[in-house]
Order: structure tokens, then C-alpha cells, then sequence
């Protein structure tokens, strides 16, 4: 997989894990390479248990939440101003080209 890794354009789609072993084959490969991940979920809580995993095995500033934008039911104006700062965070940190990191 590392070899894979080197390569710009590589998208991985590892199925089949059980418990961490996701959080365990990021973090071996995440120390590898010199690129960022984008790690997607199905929902926030699937994202919150490997973000938790994942602050654990690496550094916690490599490690970042982009949480989805979300907007309450029939007020469409109406946005979660924590995760809107969240998002700005998250994507200064690209942004600003520093040490890659893992964004969940």
C-alpha cells in the first residue's frame, strides 16, 4: 500500500475492517507518507469513534474534524456556528501547507 501511497492521484477503499484495524492501517501508512488523508464516513458518530482512535495512535494536531455543514431541518438559514469554525480551522491548516495531516 505504501507504494500506492507515492503515487499524487491514489484513492484507497479499504472494506472488511473490523473495530480499529482502520485506525491502526492510517496510521502505519499516515507515518510513511508525506501527504495528507481524507478519511470520508457514513455519519458523524462512525467519524467521532475514529477520530477518537486516531488522537490516540498520532499526534493530535495531526489529526483534524471537518465536520459537514450542517443546517437544522426548515431553517435553512439557520447554521451551526461551531462547525462553521471548525471548517475555517481545518481549512487554514491546508491552506497554510504546514505538516500534512489527517483530515476525518
Amino acid at each position: 500500500m505504501a507504494n500506492e501511497l507515492k503515487q499524487r492521484d491514489t484513492k484507497i477503499n479499504a472494506r472488511g475492517l473490523l473495530g480499529s484495524a482502520l485506525s491502526f492501517i492510517v496510521n502505519a501508512t499516515f507515518e510513511k507518507s508525506d501527504l495528507p488523508f481524507l478519511l470520508l464516513f457514513n455519519d458523524k458518530e462512525e467519524a467521532a469513534y475514529y477520530l477518537n482512535d486516531l488522537e490516540q495512535l498520532i499526534n493530535d494536531q495531526d489529526v483534524l474534524f471537518y465536520p459537514g455543514s450542517y443546517r437544522r431541518p426548515y431553517q435553512l438559514e439557520d447554521t451551526d456556528n461551531a462547525n462553521i469554525l471548525l471548517r475555517a480551522e481545518v481549512l487554514n491548516r491546508i491552506n497554510s501547507r504546514k505538516k500534512p495531516a489527517i483530515i476525518v
